[in-house]
């Protein structure tokens, strides 16, 4: 009985700790779109400096950005930087979507702080009875 008891709380750290990853994850690329969108115009390398991602990954993400028409590759000579390939330029479609995600965020957090304070107040509830 203690052994699965053991077992299935170790099941759910795991899953706690994928739902971390997953949501850091998720952050990382948020912060990518909200980087392009508060410059403007920008290239992968000033991406890498502000965001924890690699570099593939950071392709990958300008590549799917840049499908759904989120973004523009800008291939002229003027707007690269530091031997880029190109300049990533902002969409007014990728600023619709930030402010889409941050107001996500913001209901998510305040979702949480709610849950937080119900559960303080339920605690001292218990504790005075």
């Amino acid at each position: 009985m203690i052994v699965e008891e053991l077992k299935i709380k170790e099941k759910l750290k795991e899953v706690e700790l994928d739902i971390f990853t997953d949501l850091k994850r998720c952050y990382r690329v948020y912060k990518v779109y909200e980087f392009i969108v508060c410059i403007g115009e920008c290239v992968v390398s000033m991406i890498e400096k502000i965001v924890d991602l690699k570099l593939k990954s950071i392709y990958r993400l300008i590549d799917k950005l840049d499908k759904r028409k989120l973004i523009r590759k800008d291939y002229t000579i003027e707007k690269r930087r530091n031997g880029a390939r190109y300049a990533i330029v902002a969409t007014l479609e990728l600023s619709i979507e930030v402010k889409k995600i941050r107001n996500l965020i913001m209901h998510f957090s305040n979702d949480v702080a709610q849950k937080r304070k119900n559960l303080i107040t339920k605690n001292r509830i218990r504790k005075e009875n």
